[in-house]
Protein backbone atom coordinates (compact mmCIF):
# COMPACT_ATOMS: atom_id res chain seq x y z
CA UNK A 1 0.00 0.00 0.00
CA UNK A 2 2.47 2.60 0.83
CA UNK A 3 5.04 1.76 -1.70
CA UNK A 4 1.63 1.96 -4.27
CA UNK A 5 0.86 4.92 -2.56
CA UNK A 6 4.27 6.96 -2.11
CA UNK A 7 5.34 6.33 -6.23
CA UNK A 8 1.39 7.79 -7.21
CA UNK A 9 2.66 11.06 -5.29
CA UNK A 10 5.87 11.39 -7.28
CA UNK A 11 5.78 13.00 -10.84
CA UNK A 12 4.11 10.52 -12.64
CA UNK A 13 2.63 10.70 -16.02
CA UNK A 14 0.29 7.88 -15.61
CA UNK A 15 -0.96 4.89 -13.53
CA UNK A 16 -2.17 2.05 -15.50
CA UNK A 17 -5.18 -0.20 -14.55
CA UNK A 18 -4.95 -3.49 -15.77
CA UNK A 19 -7.56 -5.98 -15.82
CA UNK A 20 -8.60 -9.04 -17.68
CA UNK A 21 -11.84 -9.87 -18.82
CA UNK A 22 -12.49 -12.22 -16.27
CA UNK A 23 -15.01 -12.50 -13.96
CA UNK A 24 -14.13 -10.52 -10.90
CA UNK A 25 -13.93 -11.39 -6.66
CA UNK A 26 -16.03 -8.08 -5.35
CA UNK A 27 -15.14 -8.59 -1.91
CA UNK A 28 -11.33 -8.25 -3.03
CA UNK A 29 -11.94 -5.38 -5.05
CA UNK A 30 -14.29 -3.49 -2.27
CA UNK A 31 -11.05 -4.23 0.14
CA UNK A 32 -8.65 -2.35 -2.30
CA UNK A 33 -10.95 0.96 -2.15
CA UNK A 34 -9.19 2.77 -0.13
CA UNK A 35 -6.34 2.08 -1.75
CA UNK A 36 -7.80 3.30 -5.24
CA UNK A 37 -9.43 6.25 -3.28
CA UNK A 38 -5.92 7.48 -2.69
CA UNK A 39 -4.83 6.42 -6.17
CA UNK A 40 -7.39 8.76 -7.22
CA UNK A 41 -5.58 11.84 -5.85
CA UNK A 42 -2.40 11.00 -8.09
CA UNK A 43 -1.55 13.78 -10.95
CA UNK A 44 -0.79 11.73 -13.64
CA UNK A 45 -3.90 10.09 -15.90
CA UNK A 46 -5.53 7.20 -14.52
CA UNK A 47 -5.75 4.83 -17.45
CA UNK A 48 -8.31 1.40 -17.53
CA UNK A 49 -7.10 -1.01 -19.80
CA UNK A 50 -9.33 -3.92 -20.15
CA UNK A 51 -8.04 -7.08 -22.12
CA UNK A 52 -9.87 -9.83 -23.41
CA UNK A 53 -6.62 -12.19 -23.47
CA UNK A 54 -9.22 -14.66 -25.74
CA UNK A 55 -7.85 -15.26 -29.34
CA UNK A 56 -10.87 -15.18 -31.18
CA UNK A 57 -10.74 -16.08 -34.89
CA UNK A 58 -11.12 -13.58 -37.52
CA UNK A 59 -15.48 -13.66 -37.82
CA UNK A 60 -15.71 -13.05 -33.81
CA UNK A 61 -18.10 -10.13 -33.05
CA UNK A 62 -15.98 -6.66 -32.03
CA UNK A 63 -18.61 -5.15 -31.27
CA UNK A 64 -20.17 -7.57 -28.65
CA UNK A 65 -17.35 -7.98 -26.99
CA UNK A 66 -16.55 -3.96 -26.80
CA UNK A 67 -19.59 -4.21 -25.38
CA UNK A 68 -18.79 -6.72 -22.71
CA UNK A 69 -15.85 -5.23 -22.25
CA UNK A 70 -17.49 -1.61 -20.97
CA UNK A 71 -19.79 -3.31 -19.01
CA UNK A 72 -16.66 -4.96 -16.99
CA UNK A 73 -15.62 -0.91 -16.95
CA UNK A 74 -18.84 0.54 -15.28
CA UNK A 75 -18.35 -2.67 -12.75
CA UNK A 76 -14.72 -1.56 -11.78
CA UNK A 77 -16.10 2.21 -11.58
CA UNK A 78 -18.66 1.21 -9.35
CA UNK A 79 -17.11 -0.83 -6.95
CA UNK A 80 -14.02 0.69 -6.83
CA UNK A 81 -15.14 4.15 -6.70
CA UNK A 82 -12.76 5.63 -9.78
CA UNK A 83 -13.07 7.81 -12.30
CA UNK A 84 -10.50 7.31 -15.28
CA UNK A 85 -9.03 9.68 -17.96
CA UNK A 86 -9.00 6.98 -20.87
CA UNK A 87 -10.21 3.78 -21.02
CA UNK A 88 -8.79 1.14 -23.36
CA UNK A 89 -11.02 -1.89 -24.05
CA UNK A 90 -8.90 -4.68 -25.64
CA UNK A 91 -11.38 -7.00 -27.68
CA UNK A 92 -9.26 -9.75 -28.61
CA UNK A 93 -5.46 -11.07 -27.90
CA UNK A 94 -4.15 -10.18 -31.56
CA UNK A 95 -5.56 -6.55 -31.42
CA UNK A 96 -3.43 -5.38 -27.91
CA UNK A 97 -0.61 -3.43 -30.03
CA UNK A 98 -2.72 -1.80 -32.08
CA UNK A 99 -4.85 -0.96 -29.04
CA UNK A 100 -1.76 0.04 -26.98
CA UNK A 101 -0.65 2.57 -29.39
CA UNK A 102 -2.97 5.34 -27.90
CA UNK A 103 -0.97 5.58 -24.82
CA UNK A 104 1.68 6.68 -27.03
CA UNK A 105 -0.05 10.32 -27.45
CA UNK A 106 -0.35 11.14 -23.76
Amino acid sequence: YSMVTNEAEGPVDAILFIFKNDPHDLPSLRRAAPLMKELQKARGKKILVINEHTNYGEDFEEDSVRNELQGKSAEIKNVMGLTFDLEIFIPRKAMMHREMESLSSL
